[in-house]
């Protein structure tokens, strides 16, 4: 898996993560960034370029580099849409997911958090409010509870990431 990862980083080479989460996510894309313990995607859909996804490394279950890959990128390659990858510089120093909540939270970066317990999940997506060592604060706006504003607590115990919803 490691070796695939650098190969599609220093290739700029489509690959295909699979995540360990229950529904078994896929996501096709160019690797931009590995850090300590996360993976950056800029992630293809329909063989464009679309937004960067970021992975806890221990969440990624495959990834795939096989005769679809290959087909995909020669695809990429000649429409020319391989050159909106564009490296993104703030990412060089992010090694894990608490770097990548300060960083976002200052550059004013809006994330989509998911949250997935067994076969539901549930996205929010707004302004972090505050960042600590082990939980941060996201102010934000659920699309499946009609646009009702919330602010949800998220705190880390030991490897594991849990959250609170205050609405």
């Amino acid at each position: 898996m490691k070796r695939t990862l650098q190969k599609s980083l220093d290739e700029k080479w489509c690959v295909r993560l699979t995540t360990s989460q229950p529904s078994g996510d896929a996501f096709d894309g160019v690797v931009i960034h590995i850090g300590k313990s996360i993976v950056a995607l800029r992630e293809f859909r329909d063989f464009q370029a679309d937004g960067v996804l970021v992975f806890p490394k221990k969440s990624l279950a495959e990834v795939r580099d096989g005769e679809l890959e290959v087909c995909e990128n020669k695809i990429i390659k000649h429409s020319g849409e391989i050159r909106n990858i564009n490296k993104m510089k703030w990412l060089a120093d992010i090694d894990t997911v608490e770097d990548l909540l300060r960083v976002i939270s200052k550059r004013k970066i809006w994330p989509a958090i998911e949250q997935i317990i067994s076969d539901d999940s549930a996205l929010f997506v707004g302004s972090i409010v505050e960042v600590k060592n082990k939980f941060f604060e996201i102010y934000c706006y659920d699309a499946a509870d009609n646009g009702k504003e919330l602010r949800i607590s998220i705190t880390k115990k030991s490897s594991e990431w849990s959250l609170k919803v205050d609405i």
